[in-house]
Parts: structure tokens; C-alpha cells; sequence
């Protein structure tokens, strides 16, 4: 987490817009992911859900609740708009690959890095 707040403490000028909203939509999203991670889901639940972002694959969140399949579901979605985004702006490929990978690090185990 820290990485990611220095990142974006660091990219203060008008050109780096972009790269500030992709990074407060990504650190709330791990907030809110940590905060599900401590107060919702068993044991399984909870290996279900970290296979799914790990994974970022629809089917490990199957059998989870409502609330768990959400919190997955908008950063799946979000992270796509980013990718398009970049990829839009900057005639880059494949970005979501590399978002997802990182992401997947960060969202489920904030506190592993």
C-alpha cells in the first residue's frame, strides 16, 4: 500500500490526472476489499474470493454471497475501464493482462506488500 500512496503523492502535476483517479478508484477498492476480507465470509468463502482475483475469473464467485460477488464485480469492471483508457490514450495493447496481475496482488492481500 505504501507503493501505491507514494505513487500517487508523487504525480502532483495536470498531466498525471488520469494515472490520480486509476489510483484512488484501485486504493478504494483494496480498502473496501480488506474490510470485507475482515468482517464477512468463512474460511472458504474468503479462499473463493482471493482465487477469484487472483484468477479474475467469474466462476470462483459463484457460490459467494451477494456482497462478496459485488466487491469483486466493480473492481473487475473498473479495472477494464482502465485498461481501456490507457489503451485508448496511449495506443497501448494488452493492458489488461498487466493491470489485472497487479491488481490481483494488491486487492486481496494489501497488507502482503
Amino acid at each position: 500500500m505504501g507503493n501505491i500512496r507514494m505513487l500517487g503523492t508523487s504525480a502532483t502535476e495536470p498531466q498525471y490526472k488520469c494515472l490520480r483517479r486509476w489510483l484512488t478508484k484501485v486504493v478504494s477498492f483494496i480498502l473496501i476489499v480488506d474490510d470485507v476480507n475482515d468482517l464477512y465470509g468463512s474460511l472458504e468463502e474468503l479462499r473463493h474470493f482471493t482465487n477469484a482475483f487472483d484468477r479474475w475469473d467469474f466462476r470462483e464467485i459463484e457460490q459467494l454471497p451477494g456482497c462478496m460477488k459485488i466487491c469483486f464485480q466493480a473492481p473487475y469492471l473498473i479495472t477494464c475501464q482502465i485498461a481501456d483508457e490507457i489503451e485508448t490514450e496511449n495506443g497501448c495493447k494488452l493492458v489488461l493482462p498487466h493491470l489485472q496481475k497487479v491488481e490481483g496482488r494488491y486487492i486481496c492481500r494489501p497488507h502482503a506488500h
